[in-house]
């Protein structure tokens, strides 16, 4: 039976590093773009469930010359 080789840490990190970086680079628009997703979905839920609590009133006024 073959013994596996063994990979020191070191290659390890740089490995995932290296891999890391090739998936950013070849996705970057797909990670923008679920970045910005997860961003605005979390500002409405601050806005729903945070910051709504603290308005004591929405008033929606047209004033007329």
């Amino acid at each position: 039976m073959p013994r596996k080789k063994k990979v020191s840490k070191r290659e390890r990190v740089f490995n995932f590093i290296s891999n890391v970086i090739d998936a950013v680079q070849e996705r970057w628009k797909t990670y923008v773009l679920l970045s910005l997703g997860v961003v605005m979905f979390g500002w409405l839920g601050y806005i729903t469930f945070y910051w709504i609590d603290t308005v004591e009133s929405v008033e929606l006024v047209i004033k007329y010359l």
